[in-house]
């Protein structure tokens, strides 16, 4: 059976992602004056991941800095949790192709799990 979040928990979801947006903006470059624009939040438990300036990023759900979870060269987007929230699923665009890759909650390298 699958769990939806309420209208509330999303507002107040939302409300947390602003709370960090000034802190990932300054993670990602210091240099970069620019404001960071976080977009396609998803929960497990106390973790957020959300993609901001084509990459993942992570945060506990009470605020923090956020940390970077891709690092490629791509432009990864629409995050979502496995179930057990072990892994995350996103869409990938690279060299052009969009596909769907996985990534462990901690990081580390992708995995291709389509082929366009």
């Amino acid at each position: 059976m699958k769990k939806f979040i309420s209208c509330t928990a999303f507002v107040i979801m939302l409300s947390l992602l602003g709370c960090f947006t000034n802190s990932s903006a300054r993670a990602q470059s210091q240099n970069d004056s620019a404001k960071t624009l976080c977009r396609y939040p998803t929960l497990y438990g106390n973790t957020i991941v959300f993609e901001s300036g084509g990459n993942l990023w992570k945060v506990a759900r009470d605020g923090g800095v956020a940390s970077r979870l891709t690092t490629d060269k791509g432009f990864d987007i629409m995050p979502r949790f496995s179930p057990n929230g072990k892994t995350i699923a996103f869409t990938g665009d690279y060299d052009g192709n969009v596909d769907v890759y996985t990534i462990s909650a901690e990081g580390g390298p992708v995995t291709r799990l389509t082929f366009h």
